[in-house]
Formats: structure tokens, C-alpha cells, sequence
């Protein structure tokens, strides 16, 4: 029989053997997508490979799905994916599956034809698919069967064949644009240029909000461009129809967030990606990825162009250009940023210490009284970052994670910042029933709350990372107010029209677990820089607020890119650091903490046999979390040994939840 090696979307490293039925069996090939039934599960599957071998007790495959096949490039690029971020090749293959319709299946699998004479509906002489048909002009069930019995039009079976475009040469750009009109203007000059060429172009963006303003743009200058949107909030019936659309090639431009990646545009040749630092181009969940670097392997493998659109280069942008593989190129801009006054403030004493300052008090009341607004940067969510005893020293911390949990005072609730562990605090201290409560650590509800005393007529609004907003009609207006959030508030429509910027606490931005929060920083406060007022007439201002340490290290942030970067880069490389190379976090979580182990130390001498540097086992984030143990084993290695480790890896942890342990795999590359 003809037996097909399937990678299906499931947290398992290998692949499946299905039998192809006889009504199949000339019709599927390898990169064809497949149902099949799996553990009473209906699964869309990738078929890898195809043999013919004598073998009981498989299963058939069901059907194929009616989409192109994939081509080899494209099986590189999803095989290429698979290894960077070790998942299994069916979870990365899942990203590229269209929404699951079963019950429009019919449709696509069907292409309708008119005949001589028949005008009233747009369809090239070699035919529509039935589901793009049916969806574009909205056609009924009684006109459609009216259409086939007059015999206007007439239908034949889908036919798919692998599609692929590649192109001989491969170029990575880094843009300094500013500005949103900029970026709009760029876009154009990008797209006349597409059009003569007769080249398409895709976009993404971090967020709906600049998805949803280029796209109303883009149709307003360009009526006549066919324009294909693609993001979450398509419903499933939407995102399938654009999926086909895009694999007819019925389109000019493509508009989406990083889902829209995984499209299959098969002869695609300008890609684009704005401000590639914020959270939106990263998932957060399994499979995790990077939308930029998604997209700098699909160029290397397919070819192309690259055009990553922002203000400051993040750090692996830096090491691209300092090894001249991306070019560097400027949009000329008309409103230059102006020159930023920057003032540093250390705490007082401990028992002395305000929430904000006197200076920054004072500089608040002055800009106000102006008519401009004032932006406060806080980093941390919740009122406080600790809760505890005044009289013995006690705070609460979460038993599963070891961390302190962070206080909400419009909740009255205690929560952990890691788990999500929600706690009532008690109305006297559990160790000495002390009542004096204090609390540490300045968070955006204190913040906020402290402007509301100091500066109870002005207008002052919170803006937190879910972007929640009070009052969203008067950040609309032209009405001064005065802004506290997180990262949130670092938006060009807010910055450019405020003269003072407050950096609360920076020692809470610098110190925090994860290794890039330096480097992450400078990027957003780069940003913050070159946006800030200037829509205003003001002379603009920052003040950075923060303990002794911190404040010692602000200088480094006011140098160049070029600079900032080099000191890093240099220690990176000799540690063989991303970008240089991989680091691999290994997370076990279990009730057995001794099984666990027992892996982790097998896999480290493995590792070891094969030079790898290895760090661990040792607990992990979080490493009592509801009764099961976490611990963790880093792995940094160069890009050569990458196949060898995965291949080690894959090895040791074939399933990812096996005999009472949950392995996880982070990778920074």
C-alpha cells in the first residue's frame, strides 16, 4: 500500500504513517494538506513524505484539503522554523493551515466557468473558485441553481498544484522613519514602485490601531489596488476566504498583524514590518515566535526584500547592520525632532522619599499652566510592589513562585506577578498581628492616584498595557491633560503632543529578570526622545526620577545607537550570546522534582559530550507553583551546533507532557 508520513499539530516530535484509499492515491503528494482522524481528534496533517510498504493497522487518510500543495522552499522554511524554536514541525505547520470549514470544503474543491456571452460576473478565462465566487458577489442558492440550469455557467473540480515563486537575490533593509505621515508617504512612493514593477507587497503591523488607520488610507489614495486585510478579528469564513484570495494571487498588497505571515503568498516580493520591537510581532503562546525573525528566514530561503520600518534599531537590527547585512537608509522628514532638555533626580532618604519628587512637582504645575500635557512612565501595574508589617518586617509573598505579590488597591487584592495568584490581604500582619501595613515600590495606580491629590483640577488619565483608558474623548481633543500608564503611553499621538516626560522608578526598568530589559529599554526610551513634543511650542523637557545606582547608569542611554550597542554586542559575541548565537531555556515542571532532575542532568551530560556550555539544572521562575516543581537547564550554543542540539534535545523530550512532566522550550536567538 502507499503509506504517507504526516506531521500533525501536537506536541510530539515524530511523524505519523497514514494509508492513502485508492480514490487518493494519485492525488496527494508530498507538501499536500490532509485530514485524518487522531485519538477521536479530526487533525489537519502535512504530508512529508510518501512510500509504498507493506504495514497493518493504519489508518486512512480521510481527504485532502482543497489548497495548494507546498512546494520545497516552503517546506525548508516551515522545516527551518521548526528547529530554530524547537517545536515540533506540525505545530509550525499548523500556523500555515487555513481556518478549519469543513462544511465549505465543497465549495473549494470546485471552480466555477462562465459561457461565451455571459458578462455579468467578473471571472477570468481560467475560471474562479467556487468559494471565492460565492462569497465575492453573494450569490443565493435559487439564482445559483438557475445560473447552472440555463447553462450560464458550469463547474469543473479544483486542480492544485504546487506554487512557488523564488527570486535570485535577497536584501535587508533598516528604515529611520518617524513619523506616522512619513510612513504613510513611504508606503505610497512603495507601492507606485510595486506597481510598476508588477510586484506585491505585504505589511504588518504590531497593533489593530496602525493596522486599521494604513488600511483606511491606503483605500482612500488608492481606490483601484486590491487590498487584502488579515488579522484575529476576521471570523473564520473571512479569514478563509482571504486565505484563497491570496492563493489565487487576486491581490496587490496585503495589510495584517503576524498572522498574517503564514499566508500563502506564493509570489510575494516586498515584505515590511513596522517597529519590529513591539509586543505584537511576538507570540506568547505556543508555537512562539518572532514575526521579524518569521520573516528574515523566509527571505533567506525564498528570497526577496526585507524593509523593517522604525525609530531606534533594536539590538539584533544593530548587530545586522554592524556586519553589513542590512543596509541602512533615511525618509527625509520635515518636522525634525527638537533637542530634549534631560534631568536626572535621585530618592531622599528613605523615611523622606515621595512619590514624585518636588522638582517634578513643580515642572508639572509650569507645563500645565502652559497648556501643554505631561506623560508619567511608570513600569509596574498595581499600587505597590510589595505589602507588609511596619512593625516586624513581615510582606506577603507568593508561596508557589517566591516572589512578592504586587498590591491592587482598586481591587484591595494582592497578585502575583508570575502566576496570577490572587490573595486577600488580612486585616493584622500573620506574624506579630501588628496593624501599621506599609507598602514599597511605586506602581501605576499610586502614581496616578498621587496626581489626582497634588493636582485635583487638571485633567489626568490612566493608560495601562491592556489599554485601558479613562476618558478616551479627551486624549481626542486638544485639551492638556496629564498622562500616567506603562509602556502604553509611549504612542506618537501622545508624545508628540506633550512637552514633559517622567520616568518613575528607573531602577524598576533596569533591574528586572530579563537579560535584554537594558537593551529593551534604550529602544522604547530612543522612541520616547525623538517623539516628544513636537507638536508643541514648548521647550521640552525629561526628567528621570530613580536610587543612586540607577541614576549613575542613565548616560549610557543618552548615547547613539551605534554606540550603545557596541559594548554589549562585544561581550555578547565572546559569550556567544544571542545574536552571536542560542540560548535555550529546557523548563521541566512536575510533582516528582527528583524525575525531573534525573532528565535534566541525562540531557546535561549528553550536551556536554558534545561541548555545549550548560547551565543547571536549577529551579526554575515560579518553582513551587501549585504543588509542582519547576527546573530549568540552559543550553548556549553557536548556529553550526544547532541541528546536533536539536537533535539531542528531541532525543531526551519527544513528547512534550510524558510520565507526570511538562517540558517547555524557550529560545532567544
Amino acid at each position: 500500500m502507499k503509506v504517507a508520513s504526516l506531521a500533525l499539530p501536537v506536541p510530539v516530535f515524530q511523524e505519523f504513517s497514514y494509508f492513502l484509499p485508492s480514490p487518493l492515491d494519485d492525488t496527494v503528494r508530498v507538501g499536500s494538506i490532509v485530514e485524518v482522524e487522531f485519538h477521536q481528534r479530526l487533525l489537519m496533517g502535512l504530508v512529508c513524505a510518501l512510500q509504498v510498504r507493506n504495514e497493518e493497522n493504519l489508518k486512512p487518510i480521510l481527504r485532502i484539503v482543497p489548497v495548494s500543495p507546498w512546494g520545497e522552499k516552503q517546506m525548508d522554511w516551515a522545516k527551518r522554523l521548526s528547529k530554530i524554536y524547537f517545536l515540533p514541525l506540525g505545530e509550525i505547520a499548523q500556523l500555515f493551515f487555513p481556518p478549519c470549514l469543513p462544511s465549505q470544503w465543497k465549495f473549494l474543491e470546485q471552480r466555477v466557468f462562465t459561457q461565451d456571452g455571459e458578462s455579468r460576473w467578473d471571472i477570468p478565462s481560467g475560471g474562479r473558485n467556487l468559494f471565492i465566487f460565492r462569497e465575492t458577489f453573494r450569490v443565493s442558492s435559487r439564482t445559483w441553481q438557475k445560473l447552472l440550469k440555463e447553462g450560464l455557467v458550469r463547474l469543473e473540480r479544483e486542480r492544485t498544484f504546487p506554487q512557488e515563486s523564488s527570486f535570485p537575490e535577497k536584501r535587508f533593509f533598516w528604515w529611520r522613519i518617524l513619523f506616522t505621515e512619513s510612513r504613510r508617504q513611504w508606503c505610497l512612493e512603495m507601492i507606485e514602485n510595486a506597481q510598476r514593477e508588477r510586484r506585491k507587497i505585504l505589511l504588518v503591523f504590531p497593533d489593530f490601531h496602525s493596522l486599521d488607520s494604513f488600511e483606511a488610507f491606503i483605500r482612500k489614495r488608492c481606490p483601484l489596488l486590491r487590498v487584502i486585510k488579515y488579522d484575529s478579528r476576521l471570523s473564520a469564513k473571512k479569514r478563509l476566504l482571504a486565505f484563497r484570495l491570496v492563493e489565487e494571487g487576486e491581490y496587490d498588497l496585503i495589510l495584517g498583524t503576524r498572522l498574517a505571515l503564514f499566508l500563502p503568498a506564493f509570489d510575494l516580493y516586498y515584505h515590511v514590518i513596522f517597529d519590529p520591537e513591539e509586543k505584537g510581532h511576538f507570540s506568547d503562546q505556543i508555537p512562539r515566535y518572532s514575526a521579524l525573525r518569521v520573516l528574515y528566514e523566509k527571505l533567506r530561503i525564498k528570497g526577496g526584500e526585507l524593509h523593517v520600518v522604525g525609530i531606534v534599531p533594536p539590538l539584533g537590527i544593530a548587530h545586522f547592520l554592524r556586519e553589513g547585512e542590512f543596509e541602512e537608509r533615511d525618509f527625509p522628514e520635515n518636522n525634525l525632532p527638537k533637542r530634549k532638555t534631560v534631568k536626572t533626580i535621585t530618592y531622599e532618604s528613605r523615611k523622606q522619599r515621595l512619590v514624585l519628587a518636588p522638582p517634578i512637582r513643580e515642572e508639572i504645575a509650569r507645563v500645565t499652566a502652559q497648556g501643554a500635557s505631561v506623560l508619567l512612565w511608570v513600569q509596574k501595574m498595581g499600587y505597590a510592589s510589595a505589602l507588609g508589617c511596619g512593625e516586624c518586617g513581615f510582606y506577603y509573598m507568593c508561596p508557589d513562585c517566591e516572589v512578592a505579590l504586587r498590591y491592587h488597591l482598586d481591587s484591595k487584592f494582592l497578585w502575583c506577578p508570575r502566576c496570577g495568584r490572587k490573595v486577600e490581604p488580612a486585616d493584622a500582619c500573620p506574624i506579630c498581628r501588628g496593624t501599621l501595613w506599609e507598602n514599597w515600590g511605586e506602581g501605576l495606580e499610586k502614581v496616578h492616584a498621587e496626581i489626582q491629590t497634588i493636582f485635583p483640577k487638571h485633567h489626568t488619565l490612566r493608560i495601562d498595557s491592556e489599554m485601558f483608558v479613562e476618558g478616551q474623548e479627551l486624549l481626542e481633543s486638544k485639551t492638556p491633560y496629564i498622562v500616567v500608564g506603562t509602556s502604553a503611553i509611549l504612542r506618537e499621538e501622545l508624545l508628540r503632543r506633550s512637552a514633559l516626560l517622567v520616568v518613575v522608578s528607573l531602577e524598576s526598568w533596569l533591574y528586572l529578570s530579563d537579560f535584554n530589559a537594558r537593551e529593551e529599554f534604550y529602544v522604547k526610551w530612543g522612541k520616547a526622545l525623538q517623539l516628544l513634543g513636537v507638536d508643541v511650542a514648548l521647550n521640552t523637557q525629561v526628567f528621570v526620577q530613580g536610587s543612586k545606582e540607577a541614576i549613575t547608569r542613565m548616560g549610557q542611554f543618552l548615547k547613539s545607537w551605534r554606540e550603545f550597542y557596541s559594548e554589549g554586542l562585544e561581550k555578547r559575541r565572546v559569550l556567544g550570546y544571542p545574536p552571536f548565537g542560542y540560548l535555550l531555556r529546557i523548563i521541566g515542571e512536575s510533582r516528582n522534582k527528583d524525575a525531573c532532575l534525573l532528565v535534566l542532568k541525562s540531557l546535561q551530560e549528553e550536551l556536554e559530550k558534545k561541548g555545549m556550555t550548560v547551565i543547571g539544572p536549577f529551579p526554575g521562575s515560579g518553582f513551587r507553583k501549585r504543588g509542582r516543581w519547576k527546573e530549568e537547564l540552559g543550553v548556549c550554543f553557536p548556529e553550526q551546533d544547532l541541528e546536533a542540539v536539536f537533535e539531542t534535545v528531541v532525543s531526551f523530550l519527544p513528547y512534550r507532557r510524558r510520565e507526570g512532566i511538562t517540558w517547555d522550550i524557550e529560545v532567544d536567538a
